[in-house]
């Protein structure tokens, strides 16, 4: 009897599975190359999307730099990284900033857009934090709900 529900539930979780991957994965072109994102429902999700260079040594406090077109297609898939930041303190809306994944190229944005959008309005949100806390990635700006 267990290996028919050890059976039963692999089957069930590799069906699930399969339907899930079964979802093409949208592409997108944008001037410096071509995006994969993922398709959540009706929404097309990518994420991690640079917009400039790393602000690294001579570009640090500079104004931002476009950022280089690659070759390929490029996985929009995971957020990209905070900058780096000091802990947060107990009880912020932030996430604890040891659980980030941090990094000085952290210049990334996120798009969240019906799947069948022709010229709709833009929403844009750019996050607090006062130069010290919060990404763009913290998980309470999910565009999904948007």
């Amino acid at each position: 009897m267990n290996r028919f529900i050890r059976a039963a539930s692999l089957f069930g979780l590799l069906g699930s599975l399969l339907s899930v991957s079964a979802q093409a994965a949208p592409e997108v072109q944008i001037p410096a190359g071509k995006l994969r994102g993922e398709q959540l429902g009706e929404l097309q999700v990518y994420r991690g999307i640079p917009y400039a260079q790393p602000p690294v040594k001579t570009l640090r406090w500079q104004p931002p730099v476009p950022v280089a077109a690659w070759e390929g297609v490029r996985e929009a898939t995971e957020f990209g990284p905070a900058c780096h930041q000091p802990p947060s303190r107990p009880g912020s809306i932030y996430a604890p900033a040891e659980a980030k994944k941090m990094s000085e190229d952290c210049l990334s944005l996120n798009v969240w857009a019906p799947a069948e959008a022709k010229d709709a309005p833009v929403f844009v949100w750019i996050h607090g934090g006062s130069l010290v806390a919060g990404s763009g990635s913290e998980s309470l700006y999910d565009g999904a709900a948007l």
